[in-house]
């Protein structure tokens, strides 16, 4: 007597599916003649059709949707080599969830609690780096000279000449 045992994935659709699958299958042509005789057939029910005049016009858009990432989402996106080595991910992905709403850096003993204050210091430094452009500062100060940082290598000046001395960034 020999036993076998086999295993097998089964999709089932439910009875709603089933119903739509026929008109998932048709061409556009079929899908409104076959609306065309529901309409016949139903006295109440009725056909909307938005069409915009001028495909050049931004008002014609305005109900689609297109999706943005959140900031969280972005950041996570951004924290890869060359930039952070695998160990420094690790400590960006914790630092990146002690980010608050409003993109400044939060200490939580919970979340960082598997690193040392100096790892950790070292790679929130490099967020300096990611955009938005001032996002894991600890303070409004230090989020604004990361941003300063980044102009004047865009435009080409110097961060400590535009200050003008140390006791204004203090």
């Amino acid at each position: 007597m020999k036993l076998r045992q086999s295993q097998a994935t089964k999709t089932k659709l439910n009875q709603a599916l089933r119903n739509w699958l026929p008109l998932l299958q048709i061409s556009s042509d079929e899908l409104r003649q076959r609306i065309s005789e529901l309409l016949v057939d139903n006295p109440f029910a009725s056909v909307e059709q938005k069409k915009p005049d001028d495909f050049n016009s931004p008002g014609d858009y305005s109900d689609a949707a297109i999706y943005k990432p959140s900031l969280y989402e972005s950041l996570f996106a951004q924290v890869n080599a060359p930039l952070f080595n695998k160990d420094e991910e690790k400590v960006a992905n914790a630092i990146i969830e002690c980010i608050s709403d409003e993109g400044y850096f939060e200490w939580d003993d919970e979340i960082l609690a598997a690193f040392s204050p100096e790892k950790i210091e070292s790679v929130r430094l490099k967020f300096s780096q990611l955009e938005p452009v001032g996002v894991g500062a600890k303070d409004y100060k230090e989020s604004l000279l990361w941003q300063l940082d980044d102009l004047c290598g865009v435009v080409g000046c110097d961060a400590d000449e535009i200050l003008g001395c140390d006791e204004y960034a203090a």
